[in-house]
């Protein structure tokens, strides 16, 4: 099911309990929407002394990661595959605060599914960190391997869409009535 040369890197999961955001309450800002921090990342939360990750929390940079739902019962479902350039800002920040552009809808919506079904989604990882290195002529030159290309075989390999409306097919085959924004 998992992809060969992926590796478990780590876990979203709910909060223990919901941390509130020092934002004072506006008509954008309600009770319901106050939390600063919508996930937790399940082994990393308890080894790490600050709340925002760095590059150095993370054992690669570039990355093709794939998230998996794991529910309780221990069923698996392919839910995403995605790339980035900097993993430490999009898993360590963007995806635990619901930032970022496409993360700021999608964060949201794991937290609300995990909060009635509950289980995790488990991250798993490729690096694509090194560099390779050809002559051209007479100068040498280093190349990087093009992740979106690599995002899109794996998607097509895997059968699994990309976007709002994939996220919104895969709640409504669980029977989760969210809607995203």
């Amino acid at each position: 099911m998992i992809p060969k040369n992926f590796e478990y890197l780590d876990s979203f999961v709910l909060p223990r309990e919901l941390e509130q955001s020092k934002r004072a309450l506006t008509e954008h800002i309600t009770e319901v929407n106050r939390y600063k921090y919508f996930l937790k990342l399940k082994v990393r939360r308890d080894t790490k002394d600050h709340i925002t990750m760095v590059p150095t929390d993370f054992p690669m940079q570039r990355a093709i990661y794939d998230l998996v739902y794991k529910a309780p019962d221990g069923k698996q479902q392919h839910f995403k595959i995605g790339c980035t350039q900097k993993l430490y800002q999009r898993i360590g920040r963007n995806y635990l605060q619901g930032s970022g552009a496409n993360t700021g809808w999608l964060a949201p919506a794991m937290h609300e599914f995990l909060k009635e079904f509950g289980g995790e989604f488990e991250i798993y990882t490729r690096a694509f960190d090194d560099k390779i290195t050809q002559m051209d002529d007479d100068i040498e030159v280093d190349y990087t391997p093009r992740l979106d290309t690599i995002e899109k075989m794996y998607q097509d390999k895997l059968n699994i869409k990309d976007g709002k409306k994939a996220v919104q097919e895969f709640f409504i085959l669980n029977n989760f009535s969210y809607i995203i924004k």
